[in-house]
């Protein structure tokens, strides 16, 4: 089965959201991190150098290192001409999943597929913990030709489609 699509930067953008936000891969717990964090830090401040910071320090300092983390995320968004946006086809054989734009050509065999995310409007086929193919629903004339995509995608990728999403022990950071 094929599919041919326009890869946008909106797509992008909301695979690192998925990446970042998701319950299998991030979430708001990067928030409750920082706020431990500067909580440890003022702690530790207070202990051993006396210095005491109060609650709108702490909020101040939380909101300093969250702008951070965005525009860090920003930093990683592809070049329009590059390799991850654009004009690209999508297709489902026995081999794999090929992945074809205007510059190359890659095939993911199928046991290289770590997973298949599956949201509303997209699927996403990951190959490593931050790396997927990025293949919007919109691409699809209906969604019947979308269902069948999906159904042979987690066949052939010998996923599930109902299973939650699983944290992976390399994801945790538990090797």
């Amino acid at each position: 089965m094929k599919v041919t699509t326009d890869i946008t930067p909106d797509d992008h953008q909301a695979f690192t959201r998925h990446i970042w936000y998701s319950g299998a891969r991030g979430s708001w717990l990067w928030f409750v991190m920082i706020f431990v964090g500067v909580v440890a830090l003022s702690a530790m401040l207070e202990a051993n150098a006396g210095i005491h910071l109060d609650t709108a320090t702490m909020l101040v300092t939380m909101v300093i290192l969250t702008g951070y983390l965005a525009l860090a995320q920003r930093r990683i968004r592809p070049r329009a001409d590059g390799a991850s946006l654009g004009p690209r086809t999508f297709e489902l054989t026995t081999e794999g999943l090929w992945e074809r734009s205007r510059c190359y050509e890659t095939l993911t065999r199928w046991p290289g597929v770590c997973a298949v995310d599956e949201t509303a409007r997209y699927f996403f086929v990951f190959i490593d913990n931050c790396q997927a193919h990025i293949i919007p629903k919109s691409a699809f004339a209906d969604m019947e030709e979308c269902a069948r995509f999906g159904e042979e995608l987690h066949g052939r990728a010998g996923t599930d489609p109902a299973a939650p999403l699983v944290i992976l022990p390399e994801i945790a950071g538990v090797s």
